[in-house]
């Protein structure tokens, strides 16, 4: 669908048009952009780190594909996917594509959805942005040789604000 293809989600049951071997029917991600914060204030005597961390949604940049009305669906009638998963690949030693960041959400909700053009002939985007109740993000390492060597993850309940 796009040569700018950055990654890929999968949201519940949707199917998109990605014609890539390993991610078929995903959605392809353009652009994405995610981020948390923890405002703390020292200088107000209240301490750093006495406030609750705070996870930001996550949105993406996508071409209107075949999920786009699905998704203006669900955003409209407030419903929830049970789940969604966001992989970035980068090519491995192999020359295949290694995932590197995976983020897996829970209880994802369409919280906005925004729809543009202007990226030449026939490029229409949309800027969809995702609230979740939980999210685990794992970052695999990649070895000398290419392959995936390790990592880290995190799992984080929003609700309750605590590590699972």
């Amino acid at each position: 669908m796009a040569d700018a293809v950055c990654g890929y989600i999968k949201i519940g049951s949707l199917e998109g048009e990605s014609q890539d071997s390993d991610h078929p029917k995903w959605i392809d991600v353009l652009a994405w952009s995610w981020g948390m914060d923890n405002p703390t204030n020292p200088h107000a005597g209240s301490g750093s780190g006495a406030t609750l961390a705070h996870v930001h949604n996550f949105s993406i940049t996508k071409q209107v594909d075949a999920s786009s009305v699905k998704l203006a669906q669900f955003l409209l009638k407030g419903a929830h996917f049970d789940k969604a998963t966001f992989k970035l690949p980068k090519t491995g030693g192999d020359g295949k594509a290694m995932i590197y960041y995976k983020v897996e959400f829970e209880e994802v909700v369409v919280s906005s959805m925004n729809f543009g053009g202007g990226g030449g002939p026939g490029v229409f985007t949309e800027n969809i942005t995702f609230s979740f109740a939980k999210f685990k993000a794992t970052y695999s390492k990649q070895s000398a040789k290419g392959a995936s060597d390790g990592g880290d993850s995190l799992g984080w309940d929003c609700k309750k604000n605590q590590e699972v």
